[in-house]
């Protein structure tokens, strides 16, 4: 149950505010006051909130629930290219796996960097590592394959 405290004079509003906040923050007084306790209809939000997605900023013009989202917020969308995600990755690659070589890793980046199509990702680069400390590939190519799902 709510209550439109704007419409209220503001010695009333300010009297109900600092009921509600002594019976909330009382949880014995809320248990016994139950359903009585009637929130306000609207409040003044002062915090602040980075939402960060990994939807391309398309489906948010799209979808019309992540369109309420974008409509209320400040939007970047932030684009790497190819050669931009392959650097990204090369720059974290010390810190994924530190006990494969470093050596290893950047021979499955390349490779993977280098076939066309597909999504490359940080999960692509992890599942080429899994890949082959599992030793369930023969070669690059039939590596490639098995990391092919988590490249679209």
């Amino acid at each position: 149950m709510t209550t439109n405290i704007d419409a209220l004079p503001s010695e009333e509003r300010d009297e109900y505010l600092l009921n509600l906040e002594q019976a909330l923050s009382d949880p014995d007084k809320v248990s016994k006051v139950g359903t009585k306790i009637k929130l306000p209809a609207s409040f003044n939000f002062t915090s602040r909130i980075i939402f960060v997605s990994n939807l391309p900023g398309d489906k948010f013009i799209k979808d019309p629930d992540l369109a309420a989202i974008r409509s209320r917020s400040m939007f970047v969308d932030v684009k790497l290219s190819r050669e931009g995600v392959v650097e990204r990755i090369k720059s974290l690659l010390p810190y994924i796996m530190p006990e494969v070589p470093i050596e290893e890793k950047e021979d499955l980046l390349e490779a993977l960097a280098e076939k066309e199509g597909g999504n490359l990702t940080m999960r692509a680069i992890v599942a080429a590592i899994g890949v082959k400390q599992a030793g369930v590939a023969s070669n690059n190519e039939e590596l490639l394959r098995l990391v092919k799902m988590y490249m679209s």
